[in-house]
């Protein structure tokens, strides 16, 4: 049963990386200023999301829902449709990088 495992979903805010790299002249230029303006490194990101998984504001038992500042969130429908239609935009992104890397020779 899910009531055994206490479960959190976090967003990491807006990442000095490349993963959004390659969607288009636009986006990749909005992108660059997003992550200029408010990008944070993956260090920083990966102490954020440790502090929160360690959290003893989550609930037990139960799903916590934690935005890219640490505050809560409820666990409503509309989220749970956001979740889908993120999930949906990152598998398209990760199917996307793999068949790029499978042409790869390394």
């Amino acid at each position: 049963s899910n009531n055994e495992f206490t479960m959190v979903t976090t967003h990491p805010g807006v990442l000095k990386t490349d993963l959004h790299r390659g969607q288009g002249l636009l986006f990749d230029i909005f992108e660059s200023v997003a992550v200029a303006l408010i990008g944070i490194s993956v260090k920083d990101a990966g102490i954020r999301q440790s502090s929160i998984l360690a959290s003893e504001k989550l609930r037990p038992n139960s799903l916590t829902r934690v935005d890219q500042f640490a505050y809560g969130r409820l666990n409503c429908e509309t989220a749970k449709a956001l979740d889908e239609k993120h999930a949906d935009w990152l598998w398209n992104i990760l199917g996307n990088l793999e068949s790029k890397a499978s042409t790869c020779n390394v």
